[in-house]
């Protein structure tokens, strides 16, 4: 497939381009649902697990596509956008978010990640252009980043993340308070 990502993978399996932006593009498939993709180079075995997550406040992961140089990660389309964005029109706006809303996020969050650790998955990339709404408002989480499991291993050189938990600076392993 050369050195660049290929639509043509995607078309080989029933997706249409939408739209297309640096590492990331919407396709449909052919019952003309919507999907978000991820371009990455990647391991696939690292990944399959994202594949069996099932939670209402998770961003479904639809498939993954592999060719000999890129991994096509298909993600539910989130239409809401993200809270950053949400935030930031807020701001530009005259709306407010009331306080029954924010804790309704708070916990749809919460239920996310407990979600996450109750599977042993850490999410390392907790902020708000990772927080996703439907079309009809329900929080999802996703755009999990680096994503390291729960391990009793010693942290190396390979498994030691850019910024990391006090334990893991310690020379310790990732345990249930990370």
């Amino acid at each position: 497939m050369g050195n660049s990502p290929s639509i043509k993978v995607l078309k080989d399996h029933g997706y249409t381009l939408v739209s297309k932006e640096k590492n990331k593009m919407l396709v449909k498939n052919e019952a003309g649902d919507l999907f978000v993709v991820k371009i990455l180079r990647a391991n696939q075995d690292e990944l399959n697990f994202l594949l069996q997550l099932s939670h209402p406040h998770i961003v479904h992961h639809e498939e993954i596509i592999t060719d000999s140089d890129y991994l096509y990660l298909l993600l539910e389309h989130c239409e809401g956008g993200d809270l950053a964005q949400t935030i930031k029109n807020t701001k530009e706006g005259t709306d407010k978010f009331s306080e029954n809303e924010i804790r309704n996020w708070i916990v749809e969050i919460c239920m996310a990640l407990k979600y996450l650790h109750d599977q042993q998955i850490l999410h390392k990339n907790l902020q708000p252009e990772s927080i996703f709404f439907t079309s009809f408002g329900t929080i999802r989480l996703g755009e999990f980043g680096v994503i390291h499991q729960w391990s009793t291993e010693e942290p190396t050189a390979e498994n030691k993340p850019s910024c990391a938990a006090p334990e893991i600076l310690n020379g310790k392993p990732y345990e249930e308070k990370t």
